[in-house]
């Protein structure tokens, strides 16, 4: 594993901070659109989630939204007052239920992903040479992680 220097210290500092900011644009503005339409930023990602992969459990959004069951649930119970989801029975199981996205909820779902998407394009002004590179970087960064995470839990540190 590579050493630490004061000199990489400051370039992951400034690595960690540009992507908080990144990050905290980006959810300031799916936030705002999806206030625009009726809905939370947390819940626009139940939809879309709902809308990439139809049919799941509570358990299973829950999961795919890295939120407790508790907090998923009541994202659900809000989405569901408002007409945007529908429970049905799973076709394997009928004891289990499927939660999948109404009309309305597609509906809703499609204005702010085109909406947020729209609002993202000040990326545009990076050639696509440029975002495959930064892509790449980020999850080349992201496996380092990874491995070096797994790497702790085989040797029990």
């Amino acid at each position: 594993m590579p050493k630490i220097t004061p000199e990489n210290t400051v370039l992951i500092q400034k690595t960690l901070s540009q992507n908080r900011r990144f990050r905290k644009i980006t959810q300031k503005i799916a936030g705002q659109v999806a206030l625009e339409h009726g809905i939370t930023y947390t819940q626009f990602l139940a939809l879309q989630t709902l809308n990439h992969q139809p049919n799941i459990d509570l358990n299973q959004l829950a999961q795919a939204l890295h939120l407790s069951k508790s907090s998923t649930s009541g994202i659900v119970e809000r989405l569901l007052h408002n007409a945007l989801l529908a429970k049905t029975k799973q076709a394997a199981d009928q004891r289990k239920v499927a939660l999948c996205l109404t009309e309305k909820g597609q509906a809703i779902t499609q204005a702010v992903h085109t909406n947020f998407y729209d609002c993202l394009a000040p990326i545009t002004t990076l050639s696509t040479s440029e975002l495959q590179q930064f892509i790449n970087l980020q999850e080349k960064i992201i496996q380092n992680f990874e491995e070096a995470a797994h790497e702790r839990q085989t040797s029990g540190s």
